[in-house]
């Protein structure tokens, strides 16, 4: 779990470096996308897996990192028009305030979102890092005459040695959307969740929940403020289909997202939602 997060399809991207307390991370401005994070207490170690295939450019998404969704999660918002995961991945948002500690990006819409979305508004995206600890805060905010619904996820990719080594603690007793079985509804049985497969689920009412993905040797707590929902996703065999992942690369992540996506916030003019996810080495 020590190679760089970045890599050559990323030089000369415009990024910002932060660095506090002896921890690093790296935040894109394209689709304000944390590419790398380093705790102070395991600085050799890169906590999130970027795909060496990941492309970047204007219409594209970077696959790996902490990639923001909005305002579609995958077909589930309220507007099934929309490109998968929405577009707030795919451009280029500006920086509004940045430090050694944190960095602060702002994406508002324009002719050519209001094309395809028809709703004014302002997200941010908030990234803080403290020796053990990262933050991540995104914001909404309805600019527009209109209220509208939106889906949103943090949609984190966790690096880790071995997939098959992981367990992901704390979802016991939690409702969960199969999204492999025709969106069945089950409920996580097990203490602790083994990927076998491909796993996609949304878990329902976690955010009172702080999970531990655990692995031999390291851990990483994830906790929720304002996101009512996990998705835990791994592609599994169907990784063969994703162009920009290596072969075998699907054992090197797991996706654990902060999310709100079978309840979809309605904002009314002038409103605003905030949600934060929570990262800690342990």
């Amino acid at each position: 779990m020590n190679a760089a997060a970045t890599h050559d399809s990323l030089a000369g991207a415009a990024m910002h470096v932060l660095g506090a307390g002896g921890a690093s991370a790296q935040v894109l401005e394209h689709g304000a996308q944390l590419v790398s994070w380093r705790s102070a207490g395991a600085p050799q170690f890169e906590r999130l897996y970027l795909s060496p295939l990941a492309r970047l450019g204007v219409g594209e998404a970077v696959r790996g990192g902490a990639p923001v969704i909005f305002p579609q999660f995958e077909r589930r918002g309220p507007d099934r028009s929309l490109p998968r995961h929405g577009f707030a991945r795919q451009r280029l948002w500006l920086v509004q305030s940045a430090t050694p500690e944190g960095v602060v990006l702002r994406l508002e819409d324009d002719e050519s979102l209001r094309a395809a979305w028809p709703h004014p508004f302002a997200l941010t995206l908030k990234a803080e890092l403290a020796a053990d600890e990262l933050r991540l805060t995104l914001e909404c905010e309805n600019t527009g005459a209109q209220p509208f619904e939106f889906s949103a996820a943090l949609h984190t990719y966790l690096r880790v040695d071995a997939l098959k080594d992981v367990r992901i603690e704390g979802l016991q007793g939690l409702d969960y959307i199969d999204c492999t079985d025709a969106d069945a509804l089950r409920t996580q049985r097990d203490a602790a969740l083994s990927i076998e497969g491909e796993v996609d689920r949304i878990y329902r009412r976690a955010g009172a929940r702080t999970l531990v993905v655990r692995q031999p040797g390291s851990a990483v707590a994830s906790s929720l403020t304002g996101f009512d929902e996990v998705v835990v996703w791994n592609p599994g065999p169907r990784a063969a289909a994703i162009a920009d992942l290596p072969a075998g690369d699907e054992s090197r992540f797991v996706c654990v997202e902060a999310a709100i996506v079978t309840a979809p916030p309605r904002l009314a003019p002038g409103e605003r939602w905030s949600g934060q996810q929570r990262l800690r080495a342990l």
